[in-house]
């Protein structure tokens, strides 16, 4: 099985995406499990770092169930709609044709102005010519025959309306609530992470590229004299069943860090090892590969990218 580590790339907390706020309290909880207090943490902050991962998780999959109940209750309102509204500009020029554009039958029925604009404005013309039917009833001035069309349109006026209310009132407020938990966490775990880094900061130095573990970026050293060597010429072939990645072995180096990605936003640590290749049966689909060297002066810039698509 391939273990794979996110790639911590900056500590710029506030800005950080969905999947990256994942996997770095992911990678704090992880830390925190194998070495304990390691920094002599205050109780409450150490009891975060442990719990703060799975309440993310948690957060964001009910915060998803939510916004999938909103886009399917919009998409059914909006199917609704589109049922009543076509119907109705049907009927709309039947009656039209039906009372040879009379205008006095027509202002009965609400029929004046044009048929479009916003959802209130539509929604406001198929109740006019619903009370307006409904009032000729009242005064025994209408044709029978209308009735089953004014019916059938009042029966998708009403389903319409139902689910409009209930988008509105219920469905919207509860998924909009959701996102606002959500993002009120972020800000609230942001300050806690900038508290553990400031906290690993009494241990390690910004350079030491241990705070990977944590989920933080180790600043890349860039006094004259320490610069680590990009690697080159990374490649990649596809042999018996398997992707090999390789690159020109850089001087003075200790190590290198293979990286991957699906989206070139967020990176994912491949393998970490002094070789200079690296082969693996990858998933489906296309993702791009970098790699970067370190020695005891922290990390190399990344190298050119190259990509690879395995197709289904």
């Amino acid at each position: 099985m391939i273990i794979i580590m996110f790639i911590f790339d900056n500590n710029n907390l506030a800005l950080d995406s969905l999947v990256m706020r994942t996997a770095r309290l992911r990678s704090l909880k992880r830390f925190f499990q194998a070495r304990g207090n390691f920094f002599k943490l205050p109780r409450e902050l150490l009891a975060w770092s442990l719990t703060a991962y799975d309440v993310w998780v948690e957060l964001q999959a009910a915060t998803a169930e939510k916004r999938k109940i909103y886009q399917e209750a919009n998409r059914k309102l909006k199917e609704l709609d589109r049922i009543t509204f076509v119907y109705y500009a049907r009927f709309r020029n039947l009656i039209r044709s039906w009372y040879n554009n009379n205008k006095d039958r027509l202002a009965v029925y609400g029929i004046k102005k044009p048929f479009h604009g916003s959802r209130t404005n539509k929604i406001n013309q198929v109740k006019l010519i619903l009370d307006g039917h409904k009032t000729s009833k009242e005064m025994d001035d209408h044709d029978e025959f209308l009735n089953t069309l004014f019916d059938k349109l009042e029966k998708y006026y009403t389903a319409s309306e139902n689910a409009y209310h209930n988008f509105i009132s219920v469905i919207k407020p509860v998924s909009k609530q959701a996102t606002a938990n959500k993002n009120a966490r972020f800000k609230e775990d942001t300050k806690k992470l900038l508290s553990i880094y400031i906290w690993s900061l009494m241990t390690w130095d910004k350079n030491d590229p241990d705070l990977l573990l944590l989920g933080f970026a180790p600043r890349i050293n860039k006094a004259a004299g320490t610069e680590v060597n990009i690697p080159v010429a990374l490649k990649c072939k596809w042999e018996s069943s398997k992707l090999i990645l390789s690159w020109q072995e850089c001087e003075q180096v200790s190590g290198y860090q293979l990286a991957c990605s699906e989206d070139l936003d967020n990176w994912e640590e491949l393998h970490a090892g002094d070789e200079t290749t690296y082969s693996y049966e990858p998933p489906v689909g296309t993702r791009t590969y970098k790699v970067r060297a370190r020695n005891a002066h922290g990390y190399s810039g990344w190298s050119d990218t190259v990509e690879f698509e395995l197709p289904e």
